[in-house]
């Protein structure tokens, strides 16, 4: 995943508290959300009742009672604001349309990525940036929904099968298993989080009702391919370790605020089971060895979320890259690709006015044990006169840096990114690279360097 290779920065970032509180119940309107309540409620009830409940063996059936689905704008209550709840009160489950909407628009985004071998990360980019920009930084002082916010046409499923059906596969696979993971809170009796509940017994409920839905999951006899999409994001926008200051604060806030966090425990548990007969999960496939593989795929991408839950300095990461995205990072949909080597020269050709247009090349980070570590990079420059701004990419939201150009071969600037900055500076030389050092706060140098072509 893209976080090990950045570990570097981390380094370099300054301690946080806890992330601002964000408002996403207002990310589409009433009216909005109206109509996809209409389009939702008859296929959401159809898998609840045929996919979940038909799926009950005659005794759970009347252990459980009578269950009611219900389909509302958004969650109630603190759950408003949260795009990413379900939840059961008494004999009800909730499926706030909001969250079903929320969802949907991550699936058909990644889905649109992968079909067309675009940049898959730009997804987590998007919710980070929710967790950690200000709404007021964007047009109508709000967030854009997913698909509005990566530029992906709102009908694009409708000329890509192949984005379509992967979509739509992951969207049925997770509700399904939301609900069924739900019921099994109402099957076990579970007393739901409060006073009273400790953390240790909240997350054996919690895995309580996993394996419930698991077991509905084999029964249907397909795999939750949609649990991917959806721990990914539950990780990327609640809180977690990373966005306390320190152990005592995250204990503070687990012991007196939080319900039900997504841990990394809980997610091993559910690759474990997800491993340990993964045939049970394929009666439905049509090429059992495959459907078999794609089990073990999900359990090993729901591990490597695990694995970010327990290291808080990749929390912290997130935090960055949140901070340095935004709309324009958001739709530049291509990956970073360059075969760019720090002692080649660039192609011999007439360039007209340097520091103007796309270079791309290198961009060399110096590590605190004295080793050097390098990734692919890309920057835009714009000239006015003398002064030059620029954005640049290194796999993680985009940097901005500006400065002065003197005798038309030396910038010095000022970057940002995230909530890192410094000071750089940049020479010409007669093959056209450009090439210098950059440093943290008021140093020019010893953060690492840049070496970068420019592009036709």
């Amino acid at each position: 995943m893209r976080a090990f290779i950045l570990l570097w920065a981390i380094c370099f970032l300054p301690a946080i508290g806890q992330a601002e509180k964000w408002q996403l119940g207002d990310l589409y309107s009433d009216a909005y959300l109206t109509t996809w309540q209409q389009k939702y409620q008859p296929n959401v009830q159809w898998n609840f009742k045929n996919l979940v409940l038909g799926k009950l063996t005659t005794a759970e059936r009347q252990q459980l009672g009578e269950v009611k689905l219900f389909l509302p704008l958004r969650g109630e209550s603190k759950l408003r604001d949260q795009p990413l709840q379900f939840y059961a009160q008494g004999q009800n489950i909730y499926v706030p349309v909001l969250s079903v909407r929320f969802f949907d628009e991550i699936t058909q985004a990644w889905a649109y990525l992968w079909s067309n071998n675009l940049n898959l990360e730009l997804v987590s980019d998007y919710l980070a940036m929710l967790k950690y920009r200000n709404p007021a930084d964007f047009p109508g002082k709000r967030f854009p929904p997913p698909m509005q916010a990566l530029g992906i046409p709102a009908d694009a499923w409708k000329y890509d099968k192949k984005m379509d059906d992967v979509s739509q596969e992951a969207l049925k696979s997770a509700l399904v298993w939301i609900m069924a993971h739900e019921l099994g809170h109402i099957y076990y009796h579970h007393p739901g989080y409060g006073p009273g509940v400790s953390r240790l017994q909240a997350q054996q409920n919690e895995m309580e009702a996993d394996q419930f839905a698991n077991n509905i999951m084999r029964r249907i006899g397909v795999a939750p391919l949609g649990m991917v999409h959806y721990f990914m994001s539950i990780a990327q926008l609640e809180l977690g370790r990373g966005d306390f200051k320190d152990a005592a604060s995250w204990q503070h806030y687990l012991k007196t605020e939080a319900t039900h966090p997504l841990t990394a425990q809980r997610l091993k548990m559910m690759a474990e089971d997800l491993r340990h007969s993964p045939e049970d999960f394929t009666s439905e496939e049509t090429s059992q060895k495959a459907a078999v593989q794609r089990i073990y795929y999900v359990a090993e991408q729901i591990e490597d979320i695990a694995a970010i839950l327990e290291n808080p300095e990749l929390h912290r990461l997130i935090v960055a890259i949140g901070l340095a995205t935004d709309l324009q990072s958001l739709r530049k949909h291509k990956r970073i690709q360059t075969q760019f080597k720090a002692d080649q020269s660039c192609v011999s050709r007439d360039i007209a006015q340097p520091f103007q247009g796309l270079y791309s090349g290198l961009y060399e980070h110096n590590l605190k044990t004295g080793e050097k570590e390098w990734l692919s990079a890309t920057i835009n420059f714009r000239r006015n006169g003398p002064r030059i701004s620029a954005r640049y990419n290194f796999g993680a939201g985009e940097g901005q840096l500006t400065g002065n150009l003197f005798k038309n071969q030396t910038l010095l600037f000022d970057w940002q990114w995230g909530n890192s900055h410094g000071r750089g500076k940049l020479e010409l030389s007669e093959d056209g690279r450009l090439s210098g050092q950059w440093g943290y706060n008021n140093k020019i140098s010893g953060g690492g360097t840049w070496t970068l072509c420019p592009q036709p």
